[in-house]
Order: structure tokens, then sequence, then C-alpha cells
């Protein structure tokens, strides 16, 4: 006899099928979810479950940024300084398990200022250069 699945097993399955569809695309490499304030808890459930040792399915690394929005211009080297900080206070304990070895690529000169007038890519430069580094360390 099946065992019916409530709600919330139901919407993580559903989160878990969105991800895997994404990860097979061969260009894929980074997926922002944009839900609505009620659904956020269900996210971080999955996010949680999949950070698991044991309860996550997923081969993939998942690194879960709650920088504030604060300064449009300057987003994206919080996530980048959110990045060096996770990595920092995590370097022992992946080192331990042989994992070490990643390092934020360092914001040259220039790329720390920016115009309001920039395209966004270029304001967020120093940060997809730190995504595309964890990627490739991958």
């Amino acid at each position: 006899m099946m065992v019916k699945k409530n709600a919330v097993e139901r919407r993580l399955e559903l989160l878990h099928a969105q991800w895997t569809e994404f990860a097979h695309l061969p260009e894929a490499r980074l997926l922002r979810w944009v839900v609505e304030p009620d659904e956020v808890r269900m996210v971080e459930a999955f996010l949680h479950k999949e950070g698991d040792e044991r309860m996550g399915e997923c081969p993939d690394l998942f690194l879960h940024l709650e920088e504030p929005f604060d300064e449009p211009a300057r987003y994206g080297y919080a996530l980048r300084e959110a990045l060096v900080r996770m990595e920092e206070e995590s370097r022992a304990g992946l080192e331990e398990e042989g994992l070490g070895g990643w390092r934020c690529p360092p914001v040259k000169e220039g790329e720390r200022t920016w115009s309001p007038s920039w395209p966004r890519a270029a304001r967020c430069g120093a940060t997809t250069k730190a995504c595309a580094s964890i990627w490739q360390w991958c």
C-alpha cells in the first residue's frame, strides 16, 4: 500500500523536480527562485534537507545566502562578501573532509568602484567571478 504524501512532502518533491530539471540543462549555472513571502519557509526547508548529508538527494552544492537587498548597486559585493565569510567559517571542517582548496578570487583594482550608470553585469562582476570559481572548483 502506497503511503499518501502530505502537502509539505509534495511541495518539497516539486522543488526537487524543478531543481533537477534546471541542473540537467547544459548551460545552467545559477538558479534563483522567486517566491511569495508565504513560500519562503518551504524553500528554506528544501535547502536544509539538501544540505543534510543523510537526507539530501541532490549531489549539488547549495549555498543559502541571506544578505539583505539594502543597496541595489552594492548587492553583488554583499553576496561576494557573504561567500567569503561562509568559506572562512567552514574552512577547517572542509579541509578535514578533504574538500578544502577553494578561495574566492580577489577583487581587482577598478572592480571596487562602480557607477549606478554601469550596466548591471558590470556591477556584479566580482560576484559572478566568485560563483564561477566555485563551479570550476566543484
